[in-house]
């Protein structure tokens, strides 16, 4: 893959502008509508494991699902609201639902018997510790 730089203040016609525009829109109108969205995520390393940072205000606990389908850790999301505004003769109801699922492939030295999750303030934090036996192992081949 070749890196280009971008130069956004080169003059261009509004017509290669168009798609992103509404590309834009289309998501604007999604997630004001409910729908699905992927929430924005933090993902570091250190020496001892990895850490994984879902942005995901609005849920509580009880609306989100983390799992492990051979190596992947797949992280959902699903709620539902219901409003129901009685005025004179007449019952209004406002649905609304949202979810999200995010899969992340891990990688081989994850202890996945050891992953610990938390869920405060709508973040929810994912810790992977390392194994512990994954050391690199250097020794000298003998030819024969």
């Amino acid at each position: 893959m070749t890196l280009i730089k971008f130069n956004k203040n080169a003059n261009r016609s509004f017509a290669p502008v168009f798609p992103s525009l509404l590309n834009e829109m289309m998501e604007d109108l999604r997630l004001n509508n409910g729908g699905s969205a992927l929430p924005a995520v933090n993902i570091s390393e250190s020496e001892s494991g990895f850490h994984i940072d879902l942005s995901i205000p609005g849920f509580g606990k009880e609306e989100i699902t983390i799992s492990l389908d051979e190596n992947n850790l797949i992280v959902t999301g699903e709620k539902t609201a219901e409003k129901v505004d009685q005025e004179k003769r007449f019952t209004r109801k406002e649905f609304g639902y949202q979810n999200f699922k995010r899969t992340f492939t891990l990688p081989e030295n994850v202890n996945e018997e050891a992953i610990v999750a938390k869920f405060e303030n709508g973040i929810l934090k994912l810790e992977l510790p390392k194994k512990e036996n994954n050391q690199k192992v250097s020794r000298k081949i003998e030819l024969q």
